[in-house]
């Protein structure tokens, strides 16, 4: 769209997100403004229907930029982040990103080609896509099409297990790219880099996190025996925790209010 100081259309910039290793390709076409990479990952995560609990990182060129849930894509030893408009001037014509630590979600970025904005499109828009994104904390690629062929197969050794584990059907070959584009009618992106969507439907809010934390000291400060250290939550990685899940210290709260809002906290993948 342009801008109040020119008449001149923004720039789009059209992109196809594949899911690595994906048989048949699981992909997404978006096209987006210029934008930073907290904003990209977002789009990302939107497009191919993700659920953000988990670190990400983005390599482009011989340069990596990381960031969380919590926190902000960046350069984890410069703080520096880049554009979209930045990295298609240096020529870059594939991006790689890969979702969860754990479970690594790979996926290819292509830099298709920018066009000028059209008059009466929203964009953020997604064009084009095909097939089912995985569930979250299922093993990866390979964990994914092996409980798809244990769902499907009520003979398969791990079928009851599998079946107790997602009890929601399963289609891989479904994708609404109407329901994507719906649900970006509603993103104000003229704001969207300082914009943090969280998944009860309600704007992070730092401050709010910090009164959590604040809550979490006062409560330590109560206890009879301040000389004893608060034990440490131990995570456990194989069994995969999301941000709105009890947090597994025990506090009763959300995870994301709790253990994953504290920082620096290397153990969450």
């Amino acid at each position: 769209m342009a801008t109040p100081e020119s008449d001149q259309p923004a720039t789009i910039y059209q992109l196809k997100i594949t899911l690595d290793n994906s048989d048949p390709p699981i992909w997404r076409r978006v096209q987006i403004e210029d934008c930073d990479l907290t904003t990209l990952h977002q789009v990302i995560q939107s497009a191919m229907g993700w659920d953000d609990d988990h670190m990400h990182e983005f390599e482009i060129g011989k340069k990596k930029y990381v960031g969380n849930p919590m926190k902000e894509t960046c350069d984890e030893d410069t703080g520096d982040t880049t554009r979209l408009s930045e990295i298609t001037q240096r020529k870059v014509k594939k991006i790689k990103y890969w979702y969860d630590f754990g479970d690594d979600w790979f996926h290819t970025i292509q830099i298709e080609k920018p066009f000028p904005a059209k008059p009466g499109v929203h964009y953020p828009r997604c064009s084009e896509g095909e097939r089912a994104c995985p569930p979250e904390d299922c093993g990866g690629i390979w964990g994914y099409y092996r409980l798809l062929d244990a769902l499907s197969d009520p003979d398969h050794p791990e079928h009851e297990e599998m079946k107790e584990w997602h009890e929601d059907d399963i289609d891989p070959e479904a994708f609404d790219v109407e329901e994507v584009n719906l649900r970006w009618a509603k993103w104000d992106f003229s704001n969207i880099e300082n914009y943090h969507d969280d998944e009860d439907g309600e704007d992070y809010d730092e401050d709010e996190d910090d009164e959590y934390l604040d809550d979490d000291d006062e409560d330590e400060d109560d206890d009879d025996d301040e000389d004893e250290p608060a034990p440490r939550p131990i995570v456990n990685e194989s069994a995969r925790v999301g941000r709105n899940d009890p947090c597994p210290c025990g506090s009763g709260k959300k995870y994301k209010k709790c253990c994953l809002g504290k920082k620096n906290d290397e153990s969450i993948l």
